[in-house]
């Protein structure tokens, strides 16, 4: 898959779009996206799985620690915001057949 800068570097780039782990922090065209904690972490989830099939339960899992009982449709809404608020960025969350979730980079930038 596409990973622009190394494994070990806390950046992630790919066209208009810079994440940041280390600041919990994404960038599209230049400018702050407001993100809240919990799309700050599925987007880090989907980062680090760039191209794996991800089940809801894990997603939920990596999401919401153990006392927490999140609804499938609390990660589903968590996804629908970030895809808006990355709309614009070569980044593509896919979920196929409502099976669970898939990032890739898209090539056509």
């Amino acid at each position: 898959m596409l990973r622009r800068e190394g494994t070990a570097s806390n950046i992630f780039v790919s066209g208009g779009l810079t994440f940041d782990r280390a600041a919990k922090r994404a960038i599209v065209a230049g400018k702050d996206v407001d993100l809240r904690a919990r799309e700050v972490q599925m987007l880090e989830i989907l980062i680090n799985n760039l191209g794996r099939m991800l089940t809801k339960e894990e997603v939920a899992d990596k999401l919401y620690s153990f006392d927490e009982s999140p609804s499938m449709n609390a990660v589903e809404q968590i996804v629908t915001r970030l895809r808006h608020k990355l709309h614009e960025t070569p980044l593509v969350i896919k979920t196929p057949g409502g099976l669970g979730y898939m990032a890739y980079v898209a090539d056509d930038e």
